[in-house]
């Protein structure tokens, strides 16, 4: 911009364009003025980084040695430090659960109680891509199926059994052996 009333100018007329829009809504600036109002927001963004490139490229060009003896030195105010805290450990651990198992290891279980299989781990799993490792779940699953059909017992059939138990009678399930 040529001259700093250019400026002002501009800044007057923008902010009548967008105070006109606000107040009368949408539809209420026309295409003239949408395309005046671009000219001017581009002129005074173009005008604003020349300005700041002067700035900074100003700071750049200071002479280290005259700086530091024309200007005087800033000192840092000193922080508040916290005092020293004394950590005390105890050598004795006192086991507060009421557990009747073995002492927790930390080794383990993913959350799980000893003994529990889980059915998402599966080894070498951390080498293996998303698709071999949904193959891998899906052949254990499967062959974990298979183990319990060849057992018999598999589905509701425990339950059924159970219960045919209680009530002694033949149930569904339940071989009957008279047939």
């Amino acid at each position: 911009m040529s001259t700093e009333s250019e400026g002002q100018d501009d800044l007057q007329q923008m902010i009548a364009t967008l105070e006109k829009r606000v107040n009368e809504g949408p539809g209420s600036i026309s295409v003239l003025e949408v395309e005046e109002l671009e000219a001017i927001t581009g002129r005074l963004v173009t005008e604003m980084k020349k300005i700041e490139s002067e700035r900074v490229s100003g700071l750049q060009t200071v002479d280290p040695i005259a700086a530091t003896q024309d200007s005087p030195t800033l000192v840092a105010p000193e922080l508040p430090t916290a005092p020293e805290v004394e950590i005390l450990k105890s050598k004795e651990i006192k086991d507060l659960s009421n557990d009747e198992g073995p002492e927790w290891d930390g080794t383990g279980g993913m959350g799980q109680p000893r003994g529990t299989v889980n059915t998402y781990v599966i080894p070498g799993m951390e080498e293996m891509s998303p698709e071999e490792y949904q193959k891998a779940l899906q052949k254990s699953i499967i062959d974990r199926q298979s183990e319990r059909k060849k057992g018999g017992n598999y589905g509701n059939r425990a339950t059924w059994d159970y219960l045919n138990n209680l009530s002694g009678e033949t149930g569904v399930l339940k071989k009957n052996p008279d047939d």
